[in-house]
């Protein structure tokens, strides 16, 4: 087997780099991308490369020679790299190179993955290239397909007003063909492009003309997850670095607090509902988007007013409301308001980023699996002097319960009560909001962009009836606390409750069946719980759990309880995922239950 890689371009869009350097000995992570594309073919068995040189070619010979490990190495000169286009390039090694089977055809500016040419190789189409359907990233040529074949190959420079360019695939630039191809379609193509155009027409155009006429059929082979990026100019360079500088250390990971969408990782960490927003929701913001953006937010007033249509409750309305940046701004203005809080832990991290002297915390009893003693936590209220506490209901991490009845003994001490109550729709219990028309100290903060799925709009509420409370509070907010886009999706909720309370009820399915598989695992105890997750005691360190998962199947979780005081190896949190990740994740604690480290 034989390839072609076309590196005879100047690489303009990438100045200054390819000033004194090829394009394709560009480094992406301290590797040329023609180094990785020689090794990723010589893997895969290929006998013979033809580099087509053009544009500082010498230096490419010179750090390539005439091998690479068992592959040979072939040279063909484009001398006039710089009048001529891609098509003209692949012409000069196709015109005397003699094809026993079929050809493997590059463009020397893909940075890609071995699993990617593998598998393509193992592609039952003789005649074929790789696509990947579109995404913002993606730009240059695409193919339409139609069943698997192409029908159309569009270079940019041949986009027509109104290109509709979300239904297409992006070209990778790595192709596939047979003899017969080559030598009835493509070089005869070639030859008529160089004739008329003195070689100046891309290979996409010669492409364009062989689907259309339908000389000839070409299969596509898509990418889908495999990685690979085509790299033209900087910023495209600064991508593909991204995707394959591999995942940070799990220490790292859990340092960023976010931003997961750029590592190839299951994220059972952070919490989210996998089945809400609809498709529906989603086209809705999309289509909105760049009216949304160019935007300011409205006022608190009217935001309050849009969020108090999501309960049809007398005391769910706009003065009781405030629309908040997702609890952690509701928890942060807290933090300056109270005077001394009780903090029953393990609870939300945030919740104990109070100084000393106003934080009292309430560690609960391990071995009663961390549930409130109602009574003995009123006893510490008052020990303390403290005129808050803060309460996570369910609580996070444990996904312990606090009862309805608990809670209002707790409310007639008349101590300002924050119930938090961000994971409260996954719970058996009902939520406690209807007692702040009897109990002013009562206060509910509220994040939905858990429960919603969309935690990256940053989207919460404070619901009380305190008006002392409710001033200070709402001086310390600034006045555009909340998005354009959050604030919209605010607006359209209402329309879908029906489909947000359908996923909540399926997350709950999925998380009883993972329940009962956790049951399973030997080193694991998987506690009850009211949320969207799950705590397990385990009986060996979290940390090598945590680990193992990371570095054998690319899966985080939260590892270890670490509050102030409160610290231990032998518990984790996982989050309840689709039924598919779910899976993955029992198969992984399956493996490591098999091995000495358990």
């Amino acid at each position: 087997m034989k390839s072609i890689i076309l590196v005879a371009g100047m690489g303009t869009r990438l100045k200054p780099l390819t000033n004194e350097v090829p394009k394709c000995l560009t480094e992406v992570n301290g590797k040329p991308i023609l180094i990785n594309m020689l090794e990723n073919l010589e893997k895969v068995g290929v006998e013979e490369t033809i580099l087509v040189i053009g544009h500082l070619g010498e230096k490419i010979m010179n750090q390539i020679g005439n091998s690479f490990g068992k592959m040979k190495i072939s040279y063909v000169r484009n001398d006039i790299y710089d009048k001529t286009s891609t098509s003209y390039s692949l012409w000069l090694a196709l015109k005397n190179l003699a094809i026993e089977n079929y050809l493997l055809v590059l463009e020397g500016d893909v940075f890609f993955e071995q699993k990617l040419l593998k598998d393509f190789l193992n592609y039952g189409a003789l005649n074929s290239t790789i696509v990947q359907k579109y995404n913002p990233d993606l730009d240059g040529s695409f193919v339409d397909i139609r069943q698997g074949k192409v029908i159309d190959w569009i270079h940019k420079s041949r986009r027509e007003q109104g290109f509709k360019i979300e239904d297409k695939f992006k070209t990778v630039n790595i192709h596939r063909f047979n003899k017969d191809f080559l030598e009835n379609f493509l070089k005869p193509n070639l030859q008529k492009s160089i004739n008329q155009t003195n070689g100046t027409d891309p290979i996409e155009y010669v492409m364009q003309d062989i689907v259309k006429e339908k000389k000839a059929e070409i299969y596509s082979f898509e990418a889908n997850d495999l990685k690979w990026f085509e790299i033209d100019d900087l910023n495209e360079l600064k991508i593909a670095e991204d995707i394959f500088k591999g995942n940070p250390s799990l220490e790292e990971i859990e340092s960023f607090h976010g931003g997961f969408w750029r590592y190839n990782f299951l994220d059972f960490h952070y919490l989210v509902n996998l089945h809400f927003p609809t498709k529906e929701i989603y086209e809705k913001i999309s289509k909105k988007l760049p009216e949304l953006i160019e935007c300011y937010p409205s006022t608190q007033r009217i935001i309050a007013e849009l969020f108090s249509k999501w309960k049809d409750k007398p005391y769910f309305n706009k003065e009781n409301l405030i629309i908040t940046n997702g609890s952690s701004e509701a928890i942060k203005i807290f933090n300056q308001i109270m005077n001394k809080v009780t903090v029953p832990i393990p609870t939300f991290n945030e919740y104990v980023e109070l100084p000393e002297e106003k934080l009292n915390l309430f560690l609960l009893d391990k071995e009663n699996k961390f549930k409130i003693n109602i009574d003995e936590l009123i006893q510490e209220i008052k020990n303390s002097n403290s005129d808050f506490v803060i309460i996570n209901n369910p609580n996070n991490p444990t996904g312990n319960i606090t009862p309805r009845e608990d809670i209002i003994k707790l409310l007639e001490t008349r101590v300002n009560v924050i119930i938090d109550e961000a994971f409260i729709d996954f719970s058996i219990e009902d939520s406690v909001e209807d007692l702040i028309e009897k109990y002013e100290n009562l206060i509910i903060i509220k994040t939905v962009t858990k429960t919603t799925g969309l935690a990256g709009l940053r989207l919460g509420y404070v619901l009380t009836k305190n008006k002392e409370i409710k001033e200070k509070f709402k001086k310390l907010l600034p006045i555009w606390n909340v998005n354009s886009i959050a604030e919209y999706f605010i607006e359209i909720f209402p329309q879908y409750k029906k489909e947000y309370w359908e996923s909540i009820e399926k997350t709950k399915q999925e998380r009883q069946e993972l329940f009962n598989k956790l049951q399973n695992i030997s080193f694991l105890e998987p506690y009850e719980t009211g949320s969207n997750f799950i705590f397990c005691k385990t009986k060996t360190s979290s940390r090598k759990i945590a680990e193992f998962l990371y570095k054998n199947h690319n899966i985080i979780l939260r590892n270890r309880l670490n509050q102030k005081i409160l610290k231990s190896d032998n518990y984790i949190r996982i989050a309840i995922r689709t039924k598919e990740d779910n899976k993955k994740l029992i198969f992984a604690l399956n493996e490591l239950q098999n091995k000495t480290l358990v």
